[in-house]
């Protein structure tokens, strides 16, 4: 389906949803974001495609679409090109099923665990971190200016009392693995920050405090995507 297309380039094509992994919501240092993976199939071949945000809910398995400017992409790990909804100008439209036979398609897997490794090492150095207000219905960031005690969602245009929304957090840093000493920037989003903040006792750290406990992370095995290299998990072995 895409033997002759360059990433980067926004397509059109009429194609069969064949199959969709279940919905993601990814902590990113912009908010969240809903992301859902799936596979595509024409008469010609088959592709990956990934729908992000609202684009989840406009799709179901089993049925044919028009995919206007969707965007090709190519994974940097395992070099496969797939399509992408595109951040402005895609359009998803139901239409009627090819009169041609669909091309034959591997079976695609439910899951992406093969995309994960764990190493054990410890936390060299932390690139960056970042602490942010979100939103408590659509989980989404808040420009907040610390002025007012109500605040007003961009996203989703709640208004609420800004010392009632959830922080969120999220980290990069520098690891050092043993025994080889390979040097990996992997990133934690919140979800494995909160877990690690509840291991080690702590309470609406500081920022100097949210670094101390990046810091203390020695003799510790990680969890990461090989692709994103967003950590999953974090285990201390030794205690």
């Amino acid at each position: 389906m895409l033997k002759t297309v360059a990433p980067g380039q926004l397509i059109t094509v009429k194609a069969k949803v064949t199959a969709l992994r279940e919905a993601k919501t990814l902590q990113t240092s912009r908010g969240t974001l809903k992301m859902i993976e799936g596979q595509i199939v024409d008469p010609q071949g088959y592709s990956k495609i990934v729908f992000w945000e609202n684009f989840c809910d406009q799709v179901e398995a089993g049925t044919t679409y028009i995919f206007e400017n969707i965007q090709v992409k190519k994974d940097a790990v395992t070099k496969q090109v797939y399509v992408n909804t595109a951040k402005s100008g895609t359009t998803i439209t139901a239409t009627e099923p090819h009169a041609n036979i669909l091309a034959l398609a591997p079976t695609f897997t439910v899951s992406d665990d093969s995309m994960t490794t764990s190493v054990e090492g410890s936390v060299a150095g932390v690139i960056s971190t970042s602490m942010y207000i979100a939103c408590n219905k659509c989980n989404k960031k808040i420009q907040n200016d610390n002025s007012s005690e109500i605040i007003k969602c961009n996203y989703c245009n709640m208004q609420q009392l800004a010392g009632l929304c959830p922080t969120q957090y999220y980290a990069q840093f520098f690891f050092l693995t043993t025994p080889k000493k390979d040097r990996l920037t992997l990133t934690l989003f919140n979800k494995v920050i909160s877990q690690l903040f509840s291991t080690e006792g702590v309470i609406n750290p500081s920022k100097n405090d949210f670094v101390k406990v990046l810091l203390g992370l020695k003799d510790i095995v990680v969890t990461y995507n090989k692709r994103s290299k967003v950590v999953t998990n974090i285990l201390r072995p030794h205690i």
